[in-house]
């Protein structure tokens, strides 16, 4: 929900990809958007308001059961803030409806089950989910330089299929080549719960790439030492949206054109590097 430059991108792919110059794209490929998944911490993301009480992040749930404070609730089991809501990134289920977390019990997130029954009815060759990185993520060579883009592929420990995990590799470095002067790097956030889209889509059997943008403002609260992010940055900057839709589209071209199957999937490895992120300390009202 605070991640809402992605979304101004995926819109403004549809644009471009309804043009005449892109028509030999619709017809080697049908591509399905879902410019925002959750709707409702969207609409309670109000720019320039402070973040606390606000579920940014979170879906609308006051009957949410979770783990505060905010940053626990992105790695701990139940994903969500007491009273708040739920991440919806953690709870795309295997089946159709249940908790990925406690799987006897029902999948508390209509989000996650929504984007869960597009797939089911779609059964995408690939897919990508778009999302927005701390702006200070540094790379994890001398020179310092922030990371622009940030990818992930399916955890190889969760047992993705070795097929499908070098599709992601290949789609990765597409991705790399899209933005030759521009850092690429590995996502570095936590990246492993079989409930992210990426993992679970690609556990699944359809290649899936988490593609992460520069945009969110993060910090270590100087009181307590927990990481903390704003989201959303400036709705109203075009370069980051520029970035995001280059990326994108140069992705889709080199699937439509075959151009993907060629790549060795071991460039990935080669040449997409990790980064480190290191929070300034400081407060909210200084974000």
């Amino acid at each position: 929900g605070n991640e809402y430059r992605v979304s101004n991108s995926a819109v403004d792919i549809v644009e471009k990809l309804s043009r005449g110059s892109n028509a030999w794209m619709r017809s080697a490929l049908t591509v399905v958007v879902m410019p925002r998944v959750n709707v409702d911490g969207f609409d309670r993301t109000l720019p320039g308001e402070p973040w606390r009480g606000l579920p940014w992040r979170f879906n609308v749930d006051a009957t949410a059961v979770g783990n505060n404070p905010p940053f626990l609730a992105q790695v701990l089991y139940p994903f969500g803030i007491t009273g708040v809501g739920y991440n919806p990134n953690r709870y795309h289920p295997a089946g159709l409806t249940e908790d990925p977390g406690v799987p006897t019990q029902p999948n508390p997130v209509p989000e996650s089950l929504a984007v869960r029954n597009v797939f089911d009815q779609v059964r995408p060759s690939i897919m990508l989910d778009m999302h927005e990185q701390p702006s200070d993520s540094g790379n994890a060579d001398a020179d310092g330089r922030f990371v622009d883009v940030a990818v992930a592929w399916t955890t190889p420990s969760l047992g993705v299929a070795p097929a499908v995990l070098a599709q992601e590799k290949r789609i990765a470095y597409a991705a790399y080549l899209a933005n030759p002067n521009k850092r690429t790097a590995l996502y570095s956030a936590p990246s492993n719960l079989p409930g992210q889209a990426h993992n679970r889509y690609g556990l699944l059997g359809v290649p899936s790439l988490l593609v992460e943008f520069r945009g969110l403002d993060c910090w270590i609260e100087a009181d307590s030492g927990i990481p903390m992010c704003k989201g959303g940055g400036d709705p109203n900057n075009r370069s980051a949206v520029r970035l995001a839709t280059k990326t994108v589209l140069s992705i889709l071209k080199s699937i439509a054109d075959g151009s993907v199957d060629l790549i060795d999937p071991a460039l990935a490895d080669q040449y997409i590097l990790p980064y480190q992120t290191s929070f300034p300390t400081g407060t909210e009202d200084e974000h």
